[in-house]
């Protein structure tokens, strides 16, 4: 449920006593191991809850009972997004005939800033992307976080629901003309069981019963290759009897996705550079290209260079939430 691996018993040895390292890993097992443990904790994060507490285990809690992140200015790192702001610059520089944009999905927090306990504190935002705009000025900026609310998020994870995905894709594809290929009439599914997030794992409480988990019905034809594997589904079902259902999208995160659309008219190639975010928008911005192309560069060692000469796209977009666009340390990769 902590979406952690649990402590365990140490191994007992003289040196390990006299240094203290077996009585350490004694009470973090003992912690851990504990009979109950999950229903103790519920009852310890509910009890406090009650008591008035609006930030357990690091995330805020509305009076709703909304889990909203807590992304304060300490977690934005300066160096980092000069780094990136750099990085993309000079891509966009040697590539002049290839369209570039930076897509920043708000922080729930930001988006659902109505909800937000009193006395909550949110990172500078505004002036983030202002910082981008300004040294980015011949890449298309996308961050209007006034488009979002609180119900384009799931209540009890950090990322945007399918409705919050849907209007991303939406807000991407009108800012590169592509508005009209844009599909707005699904057919919607939700799974049987409960949606329990990665903020509620953080944080849970025993009179939380999960919330609805949505995802759009997607036409036939569409072909999935994962790390040059395939063809596979968008959705792997299977995730969603698991508590990360999130994952249903493409089984989870993996260095490379290939979504090819023989429906698609237009015969673009996009190159999405990407977080978890991304993963959801996949079924709504299909509509508008031959193919997409999705690296996680977390998990992706193969070299962009090439990659980007094979590929050959028309559009490369940068689609990550913003918190984590300022914290990623794996753009020193896009220039290998």
């Amino acid at each position: 449920m902590e979406n952690r691996t649990l402590s365990l018993f140490p191994r007992v040895s003289y040196d390990g006593i006299k240094t203290g390292r077996v009585q350490e890993g004694f009470e973090r097992a003992m912690s851990d191991q504990i009979l109950f443990r999950d229903e103790l904790v519920k009852l310890s994060s509910g009890i406090r809850y009650a008591l008035g507490e609006r930030m357990i285990g690091e995330v805020y809690i509305s009076p709703e009972g909304r889990y909203l992140e807590k992304i304060t200015q300490k977690d934005i790192s300066e160096k980092r997004l000069n780094t990136n702001i750099s990085i993309i610059d000079t891509l966009s520089r040697d590539m002049p005939d290839t369209s570039f944009s930076v897509f920043l999905a708000p922080t729930n927090s930001v988006a659902a800033k109505e909800s937000l306990p009193e006395g909550a504190y949110l990172y500078d935002h505004v002036g983030v992307a202002e910082k981008i705009r300004s040294n980015l000025p011949g890449v298309n900026l996308i961050y209007e976080p006034d488009t979002f609310d609180a119900g384009d998020y799931f209540a009890t994870d950090h990322h945007w629901n399918t409705y919050g995905a849907k209007k991303g894709a939406k807000l991407y594809l009108d800012s590169v003309n592509k508005g009209e290929a844009f599909k707005d009439d699904y057919t919607y599914i939700t799974a049987e069981e409960p949606f329990f997030g990665t903020l509620y794992s953080k944080a849970p409480m025993w009179f939380c019963k999960g919330e609805d988990f949505v995802y759009p019905q997607v036409d036939e034809g569409l072909l999935v290759y994962k790390n040059g594997q395939g063809p596979e589904e968008i959705y792997d079902t299977s995730f969603l009897s698991k508590k990360d259902k999130y994952a249903l999208y493409f089984g989870g995160n993996t260095g490379r996705v290939d979504v090819m659309n023989g429906d698609a008219k237009g015969g673009d190639t996009l190159l999405i550079f990407k977080d978890s975010y991304a993963n959801s928008a996949i079924p709504y911005l299909i509509c508008g290209y031959d193919r997409i192309i999705m690296i996680d560069l977390r998990y992706y060692n193969e070299p962009v260079s090439k990659l980007m000469k094979e590929a050959d796209p028309e559009e490369i977009l940068f689609l990550y939430e913003m918190s984590d666009f300022c914290q990623d340390e794996n753009f020193s990769k896009l220039l290998k």
